[in-house]
């Protein structure tokens, strides 16, 4: 008995041991294939680029075609992948396996990354105008000890029900607030931002009339279509679109956290940990302390969200649940492409796995069950898109432009190399760590209950796996950041599945509270943070009422006043190459002539020839040109970007007039000489 146990721990440590090695051979071998494509010359001005797309000078030097660091992560992901699930299989044969990692391997290994990351610079995954993780964490640590010591005395006089209602509660509480974050944080400069200016320039012109997909662009989906119903009732200025979306982000996060309390035993740690990623990829993805980005959050999640509320239905999914689920999530893919497929994938890993299907001696007929209903179920939507475009506008959407910002961004456009070692390697580690134990826990057949939790280990390390492309796509550091919250849930699930092994072990509590202890302090910490961002906060009723009009709306209603009294006709255009032309035209209640992703986004030489042709349409009697910082679209026209010849046109044809009080310094107006 005592050598077939030594021998089983020989084969345990030879697989793992083997394991090991293959990880590292395949890094080295990426290494290795990196540096010598490193040495090869791939274009850079963007003339190419331009043979294809069109895009204009001035992104010329933000393009870096086809950057090596995809080829590296893409070799990578396969790599890794196929060796961990390779290795899960040998070693699920083998209780000893359950308890992989040990604790004290597991400690060692964490203290030497945090080692490794504070001696490379872990501060440079936040953006330079915000202070680090550790100088945020530093001021904020004695805080977030003493609140988090007080939660931790006051749990011990509760029973764990209230404890993980508390819990539950505090999620509720924190995940609303962050949501009034949305509306209500920096607004006045947030809807002058490009990032804002895009997402919203297509929702206003589908309500205006402009159908997305037949004359108007949409640079992030058909989210536009899904939303217009709700125009209905209200009207889509900015307020309203932040508050809508303010919703979305709540019920998305909330979504994830009803699956974590669904699929996790130890709420006490899962929850707050969970929370930590979510205020994390919050707090450091903003690109200016006034522009946080927050619409693209729950524009990014709500299928995600959706896929994981779906899968969280008690086995077994009947077939007409499976079709129900995944014409859902096709339509997701509409809504959004990229999170539409992430959505999909995290569901179908979820049942695949949770399920138990992959255990089952007919898996390969399973695999090929899923892969007709994926495939039938997005030919149907596809079809029924198709329809409907042709029932409502008669014609069939070009979906070359549904397409086409995938096409450039794969390009390269805006990505910045990835350092070699750096975080995101970190975030695969802990995706493949999650792998392994998903199907180990799955081919021991411990039951459904345990399924089900490595159901959500894989769906949430897919779901990691395909954000994390997010980072490559642009290889941004802001944008490793805002991807970051499917690792802390993974490491969530981790612990949840780790501390029931120690159940014999005499210093269970202690570890289990330290892990408590740690979640939440790094939560408290990293919420209490918020504090620090220099931003305007308003009350939602000042909001709603205009009691307190915004700067921008000033600036618009002077500006409509004035044109009203230039007697300026109702069947005249005016065109707003403006950062707020969103506000604009729903003011004036006329889509824009310009049909590109947005004012702040005309790349592409049609658009700019479409902004030339309306400037010279002699319907076109007032132009007014306006810009900020990050989106200096006035300052383009004027200096030829757009065309060279505009300028010169725009004196010779039309006169500059004295412009309205408070207008600002960037404000051009111009009226057509009679």
């Amino acid at each position: 008995m005592m050598a077939g146990k030594n021998g089983e721990k020989l084969r345990l440590a030879v697989t793992l041991n083997a394991y090991a090695l293959s990880v590292i051979a395949v890094l080295i071998v990426v290494y290795l294939v990196g540096n010598v494509l490193g040495r090869m010359q791939f274009p850079t001005d963007g003339k190419e680029i331009s043979r294809q797309f069109g895009l204009l000078r001035y992104v010329y030097p933000l393009v870096n075609p086809e950057p090596l660091e995809k080829y590296i992560y893409l070799t990578l992901v396969i790599s890794i992948t196929l060796v961990t699930l390779g290795f899960a299989k040998l070693a699920t044969g083998y209780d000893r396996f359950l308890k992989f990692p040990p604790a004290h391997i597991t400690g060692a290994v964490l203290a030497v990354l945090a080692a490794a990351l504070l001696y490379y610079g872990y501060p440079s995954i936040a953006p330079p105008v915000t202070p680090s993780f550790f100088l945020a964490f530093a001021r904020n640590i004695l805080a977030s000890i003493t609140i988090t010591l007080l939660m931790f005395l006051g749990f011990g006089y509760v029973s764990e029900r209230a404890r993980n209602l508390i819990v539950l509660l505090l999620a509720v509480g924190i995940v609303t607030y962050l949501a009034r974050q949305v509306v209500t944080t920096g607004f006045d400069q947030i809807i002058q931002s490009t990032h804002y200016e895009v997402f919203a320039y297509p929702i206003i012109q589908q309500f205006l009339g402009d159908p997305i997909l037949v004359t108007q662009r949409s640079q992030y989906g058909l989210y536009p279509i899904f939303l217009e119903p709700l125009w209905a009732f209200v009207t889509p200025r900015p307020f309203q679109i932040s508050f809508v979306f303010a919703l979305l982000f709540s019920f998305s996060f909330a979504a994830f956290i009803c699956f974590i309390a669904r699929t996790t035993v130890t709420w006490i740690v899962t929850i707050p940990l969970t929370l930590a990623g979510i205020v994390f990829s919050l707090l450091w993805f903003s690109f200016w302390p006034t522009d946080l980005y927050l619409q693209l959050f729950p524009l990014r999640l709500v299928f995600p969200a959706v896929a994981l509320l779906l899968a969280l239905r008690r086995p077994p999914q009947t077939t007409a649940w499976l079709v129900f689920s995944y014409v859902l999530l096709w339509l997701g893919a509409y809504w959004n492409l990229e999170s539409g497929i992430i959505g999909l994938a995290t569901f179908t890993s979820f049942v695949l796995i949770g399920g138990g299907e992959i255990r089952n001696a007919g898996w390969l007929r399973s695999a090929l069950k899923f892969v007709v209903l994926i495939g039938s179920a997005g030919l149907a939507v596809f079809v029924l898109v198709n329809l409907y475009f042709l029932a409502r506008y008669h014609v069939f959407p070009e979906w070359k432009q549904f397409l086409i910002h995938i096409q450039v961004y794969s390009l390269g456009l805006n990505a910045l190399p990835i350092p070699r070692i750096g975080i995101w390697e970190l975030y695969l580690g802990i995706y493949g760590l999650s792998f392994i134990t998903a199907f180990q826990s799955v081919f021991t057949n411990r039951g459904k209950e345990t399924d089900r939790r490595a159901g959500a280990l894989s769906a949430m390390a897919v779901m990691g796996i395909l954000y994390l492309y997010y980072y490559v796509g642009r290889s941004h550091n802001l944008v490793i950041s805002w991807v970051s919250f499917p690792a802390f849930i993974c490491l969530a699930l981790l612990i949840d599945e780790l501390l029931p092994l120690l159940a014999r072990v005499k210093v269970r509590k202690v570890i289990s509270h330290l892990a408590f202890l740690v979640a939440a302090t790094i939560f408290t910490s990293m919420f209490m943070y918020i504090n620090y961002f220099k931003v305007i906060h308003r009350n939602w009723f000042i909001l709603y009422h205009h009691m307190d009009p915004f700067p921008v709306e000033v600036k618009i209603t002077k500006s409509l006043e004035w044109l009203e009294r230039s007697r300026v006709a109702a069947d005249d255009d005016i065109l707003f190459l403006t950062p707020y032309a969103t506000i604009a035209q729903v003011r004036l209640g006329r889509p824009g002539q310009v049909h590109a992703d947005g004012i702040c986004q005309i790349w592409f030489e049609e658009d700019a020839r479409e902004v030339v042709s309306v400037i010279e349409n002699p319907k076109t009697r007032v132009v007014v040109l306006d810009g900020t910082s990050n989106c200096p679209i006035g300052e383009i026209v004027l200096h030829g970007a757009i065309d060279p010849k505009i300028p010169d046109y725009l004196q010779s044809n039309f006169d500059e007039v004295e412009t309205p009080e408070d207008r600002g310094d960037g404000m051009r107006i111009y009226v057509r000489k009679s």
